[in-house]
């Protein structure tokens, strides 16, 4: 099928244009089922995000419906008046069972609602319990009956997740932690350039010996891993060694009593989070040692400003992450094609007693 004519229309619209002429003119009838992303690319040779983008307004504007598995359908429903649902975005978070929960949630969600209020979107929020199936969350019945047209992920979130919202033409951006699939929008901290601030502000204090605790190297835990890359990284570029020794996944009050108890230990480390930091300082004041290492965190939590001695820590900007993330989210919505795919905030050094002295 030719769409050369109109050339003046993006082609993205003129197939907007052709289904709705199919619905409107009963060729298609709700329930029924349209021709697939890969018929519709073959019929008006487009390519596939061109066709994504279209079934995704249409699914907006309430025009279409998609369902997991089957294939996309008109809706049983009339369209909102002028061609447009109510906008409905999903804050998806996994349901932290732990002992911390994750203190940087709630900022992100506030940068995220105040622009969702500008904008006049309805936000809600959907949490998944980790280990629970998709089908036991009930994620992909909410994702239908609550109409979403939108969702940003914070945190750790299933690649499952994922996938569905891509096979479902939801527009999504991640938080937090780095989607684990191509074609997803991610908005985040410059991890390595977070870690290059603390490592280089530990060398100018005369420090040499310079571990990592909390560096996390399993992948779904992208933020760390970036961390600990960066920490590699800047390591090299000082010509400092790295004993294998100085480098641990844990914070577990146990392993760092040992860690601190070496001869060799490090004069000073960066915890791959700030919990692990303020463990650090907990465990370096039972040892009565803590004058003897500089502590760094990763975070900015507000918890650090109280500890003792205060935590110097690398200060990420969540509220920036939750409304950048939000306005991608946006765009996207609107049918708009973001020109990058990820967007990182660099983060800022914030020095407090905990290693603001040069090594004695």
């Amino acid at each position: 099928m030719d769409m050369s004519t109109e050339n003046f229309i993006p082609k993205y619209q003129r197939l907007k244009n052709y289904i709705k002429g199919l619905i409107s003119n009963g060729e298609i009838k709700p329930g029924e089922k349209i021709p697939s992303q890969r018929e519709l690319v073959e019929m008006f040779q487009i390519g596939r995000l061109t066709v994504r983008q279209a079934i995704r307004d249409l699914i907006y504007e309430g025009y279409l419906s998609s369902e997991q598995g089957a294939g996309t359908f008109v809706t049983t429903r009339k369209p909102a008046q002028g061609g447009r649902a109510s906008k409905r975005v999903a804050l998806l978070f996994p349901e932290d069972s732990g002992q911390y929960p994750n203190p940087h949630f709630t900022t992100i969600i506030s940068g995220a609602s105040a622009v969702a209020k500008k904008e006049e979107l309805a936000t809600f929020f959907l949490s998944l319990k980790e280990g629970e199936s998709l089908e036991d969350s009930g994620l992909l019945r909410t994702l239908d009956s609550q109409r979403v047209n939108g969702v940003i992920t914070i945190g750790v979130i299933d690649t499952g997740v994922t996938d569905i919202l891509l096979e479902k033409n939801i527009p999504f951006v991640a938080t937090l932690n780095r989607p684990q699939r191509r074609g997803a929008y991610y908005v985040g901290t410059d991890n390595i350039y977070g870690i290059h601030l603390a490592v280089s502000h530990l060398y100018k204090l005369g420090h040499r010996r310079i571990g990592m605790i909390a560096a996390g190297r399993e992948p779904k835990w992208s933020y760390l891993a970036e961390r600990l890359a960066g920490y590699r990284k800047v390591m090299r570029e000082l010509n400092l060694e790295i004993p294998e020794e100085y480098v641990i996944d844990t914070w577990e009050e146990r392993e760092l009593l040992k860690y601190f108890s070496c001869a060799d230990r490090p004069t000073a480390v960066v915890g791959g989070t700030d919990l692990a930091a303020l463990q650090a300082l907990r465990v370096l004041n039972q040892l009565g040692i803590i004058n003897e290492v500089a502590v760094i965190g990763y975070g900015g939590i507000e918890l650090g400003a109280y500890a003792h001695p205060p935590l110097t820590t690398i200060e990420e900007q969540f509220r920036k992450v939750g409304s950048i993330a939000m306005q991608q989210l946006v765009a996207l919505m609107n049918g708009q094609t973001l020109v990058k795919s990820t967007v990182l905030i660099k983060p800022k050094l914030l020095i407090r007693e905990s290693c603001g002295s040069p090594l004695k």
